[in-house]
């Protein structure tokens, strides 16, 4: 069903925009089947704390200089 009505669309150009329109569609119902079962997982095992092996163990904020900002 198409809502727009552009001045000189090429066959190309609709067929292209329906095939992207419907992908859109399949995307969104497959995104919404994903979150619907993460909904309905059941609870899992208790994760302990943990460590991260690699990187930094401290975050230390980045700080910029700008010109005007000194």
């Amino acid at each position: 069903m198409r809502q727009t009505h552009l001045a000189e669309e090429s066959a190309d150009y609709l067929k292209a925009r329906e095939e992207l329109r419907q992908a859109e569609i399949e995307l969104m119902r497959h995104r919404e089947r994903v979150a619907d079962l993460r909904r309905r997982l059941p609870p899992g095992p208790v994760v302990d704390d943990y460590g991260f092996e690699e990187g930094p163990r401290t975050w230390t904020p980045v700080t910029r200089r700008c010109g005007p900002c000194g």
